[in-house]
Parts: C-alpha cells; structure tokens; sequence
C-alpha cells in the first residue's frame, strides 16, 4: 500500500502530460480552476512533480492563497510543529549554555565552584602532602601561580582523578602555600644540621 499524497501534492493536478526527465508535469487545480472560470486569461503553469517547486508555485500562487484566506484549503499546522520544535531546542541550548557557563566562569569562580560544592575526599594530612607536590610541580615548569585557575589545569586533575580537583587551592593561596612549606624546609634542615653537628661534636 502506497503512502498518502503530501499536501503540496494534493494541491497540483495531473491532466495527462507526458513526463519530462522521469517526472510527471502537472498543474496547479487552484489556477486551473481560476482558468475555468476565467479568472485566468493564460494556460496554467506547467510544473515538475518535485517538492520544491510545489513550494515555490504555493508562495506565489495568489488562487492558493485566496482559497487557504477564504478556509477552502487548510495547510498543516507546521508552523506549530516548528516552533515547538524550535523552542525544545533553545531549551536544550539554554541547559547546555548553563552548563558550559558553570564550567567555563571566571577563575575565581570556578575555584569557589569546586572548593565549595564538591565534597573534601582528601585527609588533612594528605590535602597538605598534595600542596607540597603541587608546588613542587609548579616550580619544576616554572609555573606562574595562575596556573592554577587555567582551565587546562582543572580539566587535567579532574581527568586524573575528582579528589584533585577538590583540593586544588585558589591562586592567592598559592604564595601561602609556598611560604608554608619553604619554612617546613628550614626548619627541617636546621634540625638535620643540629643532629650533624650533635653527632659530630661540632665538627
């Protein structure tokens, strides 16, 4: 069983002409039936059973448009369906765009984002012991400390694993941090210097 004919096919007739490159050539019936009544001085257009032209002849067909204003013809409501459609997809797009606003805001509050809604995984020994390598990291590719509000920086600890991008401290803790440890340093190797000196009477 064959499919129903499409609207803009049912607005067209054929009236027996042969067909030109393998399509039928029909007419549309609203200006055959305007050329019946002789509304129409000239023949009907002849045109190719094609979508596109059914389209093209309706926007320009001022019988077609009479009988669609008058309620003879009534097109789908396509119209609807579109908008519908085109406002499921702005939706889609908005959600999208939020989504891509929360990861991509600025630095400051992205480090705030993930420092405050992700929760701690990360003892407090261990959060410490990940600032230190951290640092380590940034000296060793000698890293300004806005490295770590780049969002290569988020992407690749959230690639490693989630609990380091936790941890990740904001950029004006990176001094801090810094400070923190280059005296943890110091003092460490004060003490190995007593112990040294304690060990070797001095020497």
């Amino acid at each position: 069983m064959g499919r129903a004919p499409k609207f803009e096919r049912l607005q067209f007739q054929d009236i027996g002409l042969p067909k030109q490159n393998n399509r039928q050539q029909l007419v549309c019936k609203h200006c055959l039936a305007a050329y019946n009544r002789q509304d129409l001085q000239e023949a009907s257009k002849v045109v190719a059973a094609r979508s596109t032209t059914f389209k093209t002849h309706r926007k320009s067909c001022t019988f077609y448009l009479e009988a669609v204003k008058s309620g003879q013809v009534q097109p789908p409501q396509a119209t609807q369906v579109s908008h519908s459609v085109i406002n499921g997809f702005k939706r889609q797009v908005d959600q999208e765009n939020q989504r891509e606003v929360a990861s991509s805001a600025s630095s400051d509050k992205r480090q705030r984002f993930i420092r405050e809604y992700f929760y701690t995984v990360f003892t407090e020994d261990k959060h410490e012991e990940f600032e230190r390598l951290l640092i380590q990291f940034q000296a060793d590719n000698c890293l300004l400390d806005r490295f770590i509000e780049k969002g290569s920086t988020i992407r690749l600890f959230t690639f490693l694993k989630r609990a380091c991008t936790t941890a990740l401290p904001k950029r004006k803790e990176m001094g801090k941090i810094l400070e923190k440890y280059n005296q943890i340093e110091e003092e460490e190797q004060h003490a190995a210097l007593r112990n040294r000196m304690e060990f070797s009477g001095g020497r």
